[in-house]
């Protein structure tokens, strides 16, 4: 492979059968540089989604975020948000319900003397864009990533797929 391209290694792929409130990706290998998650998720009804590494609830997650719907924008800031990232992607429920689309990529996940930086981008059709950086203050290598549909449950068809991402 040339110098500066980087492969991606399909690690898990699940589709729901039935609507479910969390999925969790469980003992993720550390072979790989960084990770890559990709969902296609619809929730039944509105509520915050948000993800946890390794089941972390304690740690002070910091974040910024940027939103914008075409003729509204946003930015903002978070540098205290205990107990995980509470609306760190939007799973906007819409007529229909179509899915809203999120990649995530965490950079470093394995690597246990830096902290791990997060980018995170939402697309959702009649809702708009929500783009964000994260930063989880822990040198833990990262194992387990939980995603919770906050209130709601994910819609059966939902898929969440995992990615390793070699250098």
């Amino acid at each position: 492979m040339p110098a500066g391209v980087s492969a991606l290694t399909p690690l898990a792929n699940l589709t729901l059968g039935s609507a479910q409130a969390t999925v969790t990706f469980s003992s993720i290998s550390s072979a790989y540089r960084d990770l890559r998650v990709v969902l296609v998720a619809g929730v039944t009804s509105g509520g915050a989604a948000y993800w946890r590494m390794n089941n972390d609830s304690t740690s002070t997650y910091l974040w910024h975020t940027l939103e914008g719907n075409g003729s509204t924008a946003s930015a903002t800031y978070n540098g205290n948000n205990y107990g995980g990232m509470n609306n760190n992607f939007v799973a906007w429920p819409t007529a229909g319900n179509p899915p809203t689309i999120v990649t995530l990529d965490v950079m470093d996940y394995s690597i246990t003397d830096k902290f791990k930086p997060i980018l995170s981008r939402t697309n959702a059709k009649n809702n708009g864009t929500n783009a964000m950086i994260v930063h989880w203050p822990s040198t833990t290598a990262i194992n387990t990533l939980t995603f919770t549909a906050g209130g709601s449950t994910w819609t059966a068809g939902s898929t969440f797929a995992l990615y390793g991402v070699s250098a």
